[in-house]
């Protein structure tokens, strides 16, 4: 069983909704372990999609966390969906105090070996993280936690097209973060690209859940009824779990960073890679609307 830590920006696409119910549905069949889940924007609202989320699937135990960065991704798009999850989940339940992420991310990492950290969203949790010191939680700093503590990073972002630089999301929303986590994280970070989640789409068979299922609710309001969206932030959780499974072609030993406007570079004799789809493009999507909508 592979034990997961998942950090998502829940709220500017639906597609990390879409993640957490593949990692939900994944664990239920024993495949792997979420132990925490953090929330790298500002927004509560996303926060507490986390939660409604987890409650859905009934694992309201697994922790979770929320970023001390203020007016971060906060805007009226931002909270499209999560604004009324977050109001249909405060309606059963009371406002829940969240850990700190980096204490959180610290403490999950400081019990554990083995781990797989899951990032589908911005770098500011894990950049923090990592420029952690030694507390009372553990003498280690984030550096050393995340060397000894984690197998590797299965990310979400980049953008690796030849002769169209292009600033990846994820990457350019906080490129400083970005850039030193890049250059610092001490194992292997597999990224999954922009790319590679624009060429499969998912989401369709959600329209035959329950209308209680936040995830189905979050897709249905943020595709404007179509239930059709790329699968960026899901290809990352099954790399995570099931690693390449016949479907991905992993581009390895990769040295990979960013500039300073949130460009891609990589070159030769790194310990990274990126991802690529390799089966075909119906194989991929039927896989990821098996454990999406089970």
């Amino acid at each position: 069983m592979v034990k997961i830590i998942i950090d998502t920006d829940m709220g500017p696409d639906c597609d990390d909704a879409g993640a957490l119910a593949l990692a939900h549905n994944l664990q239920r069949r024993g495949e792997c372990e979420i132990l925490a889940i953090t929330h790298c924007t500002s927004p509560i609202e996303g926060t507490n999609t986390i939660s409604a989320i987890n409650s859905f699937y009934k694992q309201d135990h697994i922790p979770v966390g929320r970023c001390d960065k203020k007016s971060f991704l906060d805007g009226e798009f931002q909270l499209r969906y999560t604004s009324v999850i977050s109001k249909m989940y405060l309606k059963k339940h009371k406002q829940p105090q969240y850990y700190d992420a980096v204490k959180l991310l610290r403490r999950v990492l400081s019990e554990n070996k083995d781990v797989v950290f899951i990032t589908i969203g911005t770098f500011n949790n894990i950049s923090a993280l990592m420029k952690s010191q030694p507390d009372e939680i553990s003498d280690k700093t984030g550096v050393e936690l995340v060397r000894d503590s984690v197998r590797l990073f299965s990310t979400m972002g980049a953008d690796f097209r030849v002769g169209e630089p292009w600033a990846e999301f994820n990457v350019r929303m906080d490129i400083e973060a970005s850039k030193y986590f890049a250059e610092n994280c001490p194992v292997k970070i597999v990224y999954s690209p922009c790319l590679m989640g624009e060429e499969i789409s998912t989401g369709k068979n959600l329209r035959n859940t329950s209308d209680e299922n936040p995830v189905k609710i979050a897709y249905d309001i943020y595709t404007d009824g179509k239930e059709i969206r790329y699968s960026y932030d899901l290809l990352s959780v099954y790399y995570g779990v099931r690693g390449c499974d016949g479907l991905f072609k992993e581009n390895e030993n990769l040295k990979i960073s960013f500039d300073d406007k949130g460009y891609t570079l990589y070159e030769k004799g790194g310990k990274d890679s990126y991802l690529e789809n390799m089966a075909p493009k119906y194989i991929i999507e039927e896989k990821l609307e098996e454990l999406l909508c089970e």
